[in-house]
């Protein structure tokens, strides 16, 4: 049984996923065909998350590197890390429900969108019972990470971590080359509200899907 926990890219993990990691532990040591992989995408100091991840029990990393992936683009990032996932195999993934970024609480449920997967999302524990594959977010009042020992800590920097590079056809042009593609012009009105917020809302819906951003 393979679980990706998913990290959020930045120097330092986030507490939610720190969470998520402990989750998978747990798992872990119910069973004995469990291994843990944590997974990032991002500019080269994401690594440090990654190794803090590794210090706290994962069995290995896997860092997408690359510095045209913006950390706050929930849209890029849930491409790059479905992509991953899916070509590294999975039974399970983990991730935070939270983040730091306002912009990447939405990152698990388009991840496993992407996946086609169900989403379980803002779970507190998991339940060995789950229909598999599925994609789990855990909240902060899951169970709290143990603080790793300074011989974890130096064991971390001995587990794999491989990296992975992007071809320039992998990430999304119209997310990443959005002057290219979204009117600039200060007269262009692309939303009218009229008073009426449900009508504005499918007029976003339906800009966003003509532009593929969705």
């Amino acid at each position: 049984m393979r679980i990706i926990v998913l990290i959020k890219p930045g120097v330092e993990l986030e507490e939610s996923d720190a969470c998520a990691v402990e989750q998978a532990l747990r798992i872990a040591r119910r069973r004995i065909d469990v291994q843990v992989s944590v997974l990032t995408a991002g500019p080269c100091e994401c690594v440090h998350a990654l190794r803090a991840a590794l210090a706290l029990g994962a069995d290995d990393a896997v860092h997408v590197a690359d510095h045209r992936i913006p950390s706050h683009d929930a849209l890029v990032l849930s491409h790059v890390l479905a992509m991953t996932a899916r070509q590294l195999g999975f039974d399970l993934i983990l991730c935070g429900a939270s983040s730091e970024v306002p912009n990447l609480t939405a990152l698990p449920a388009m991840v496993a969108a992407r996946l086609g997967i169900p989403a379980h999302c803002h779970a507190t524990c998991v339940d060995q019972a789950l229909e598999l594959p599925a994609l789990i977010s855990v909240t902060e009042s899951s169970t709290p990470p143990r603080y790793p020992p300074f011989p974890a800590i130096a064991e971390a920097r001995h587990k794999l971590l491989r990296t992975r590079t992007l071809n320039p056809d992998d990430l999304p042009s119209s997310v990443i080359k959005i002057a290219d593609t979204v009117p600039h012009s200060r007269s262009t009105t692309i939303i009218k509200v009229d008073d009426d917020p449900h009508a504005a809302a499918v007029q976003l819906v339906d800009f966003l899907a003509e532009h593929r951003f969705i």
